[in-house]
């Protein structure tokens, strides 16, 4: 699903209530591919994110400095939530895990979380009512699933899913959009080409969040590893080209999100 997908008719399950904006996710262990394919998300009600939550905060003082204060802060999380309609929430909930939700696949979904990794990237694309000009989008990294509530569908009822995240959401500009390129490691190659130029997001010196300029991440995420790290040195990029200082492992995927040029319709 692109940012200027057109849509038809809706599905008697498929409607909502922002009728100019598309919702799109990507797994975070994605299987390598360049770029990897975002998949839309339907029956949403409604999307919100809260304002930061530091886990750590701290005023100190310089010694001879008087009032002049400096405030520390360590350790953000953001929580958010998505509100599903018509009994759309738990089929969205088991592709936003990767599950094929049948009976050749998983039959049931726990509605506990057995760890606090991160399963995916959401993308939440605004438009002007031409229903093609693009106006801006909430990007929200490597989304962790909460406990969840559970409910009986009823006609036009809600369903609501909440979730937080350590890394930095964003609202992405106009006329951008979030890529997902994912790499097999070899143990050998260090260079990896990826498939658009990298906007620059914000100077990474002032966002300390946001790793380098031009992408928002680089993470690796090893054999029997159940979520990727993140990494903070040992890469750089011009352009397209994004090298290693060393060699990610065989069998390692080297996953990268950053943003690109879309055409303003």
């Amino acid at each position: 699903m692109a940012i200027t997908t057109q849509k038809g008719a809706p599905a008697a399950n498929d409607v909502v209530q922002g009728k100019f904006a598309l919702v799109r996710f990507v797994r975070c262990d994605a299987t390598a591919a360049t770029p990897v394919s975002w998949t839309e998300v339907t029956g949403i009600q409604s999307f919100n994110i809260e304002k930061t939550n530091w886990g750590y905060t701290k005023k100190a003082f310089q010694f001879g400095g008087g009032d002049e204060a400096y405030e520390k802060k360590s350790d953000p999380t953001w929580s958010g939530s998505i509100t599903f309609l018509n009994g759309e929430g738990y089929s969205q909930l088991a592709a936003m895990q990767g599950l094929t939700w049948t009976t050749a696949g998983s039959v049931a979904i726990p509605a506990y979380r057995e760890n606090d990794d991160p399963e995916f990237i959401l993308e939440v694309i605004a438009r002007q009512d031409d229903n093609l000009t693009h106006m801006y989008s909430h990007v929200v990294p490597d989304v962790i699933i909460d406990d969840f509530p559970m409910s009986q569908v009823l006609e036009d009822s809600e369903w609501t899913l909440d979730f937080h995240t350590r890394r930095f959401p964003f609202i992405l500009c106009q006329g951008a959009e979030m890529v997902y390129d994912v790499f097999p490691g070899t143990g050998s190659t260090t260079s990896f080409t990826l498939t658009s130029t990298p906007l620059t997001l914000n100077t990474a010196t002032n966002y300390k969040y946001l790793n380098y300029d031009a992408m928002y991440y680089v993470k690796e995420q090893v054999t029997g590893a159940t979520a990727g790290t993140l990494m903070r040195s040992g890469y750089s990029n011009t352009n397209e080209t994004v090298t290693a200082t060393t060699a990610p492992a065989s069998q390692a995927k080297v996953q990268i999100l950053y943003a690109k040029t879309t055409p303003i319709i």
